[in-house]
């Protein structure tokens, strides 16, 4: 499902018109025919959406789940399910080692990789 389609599906689902997104988030409805017609919306505009919207913005653009297999998403939900010591095995065993000043622990909310 394209961007827009999601974003057409949102708006429907909370009752949202076209002509009432477009007001009150100060875009044109020729933005909104721009997208229809395949191009990708800029990310100030994307931000401003999925505030006024309450989405998230890797499900407006297609980047949350949709893109791993069912193994990679397995892998990803033991991994959340392990306690640290068998999430340190793992990258060390994956050689992902962790990144200085950084954790590579995904917590709900945080799926991106």
């Amino acid at each position: 499902m394209a961007f827009i389609d999601r974003l057409l599906e949102t708006i429907e689902k909370k009752g949202i018109s076209q002509y009432k997104l477009c007001k009150d988030l100060e875009i044109g409805n020729s933005t909104i025919s721009s997208w229809k017609k395949g191009k990708m919306p800029t990310l100030d505009k994307v931000i401003a959406i999925v505030r006024y919207l309450e989405i998230s913005a890797d499900w407006l653009l297609e980047t949350e789940f949709d893109q791993y297999t069912l193994e990679e998403k397995e892998l990803i939900q033991a991994y959340r399910a392990a306690d640290p010591g068998m999430r340190a095995g793992a990258r060390k065993l994956l050689d992902a080692p962790e990144l200085p000043g950084k954790s590579l622990t995904l917590e709900p909310g945080n799926e991106a990789i």
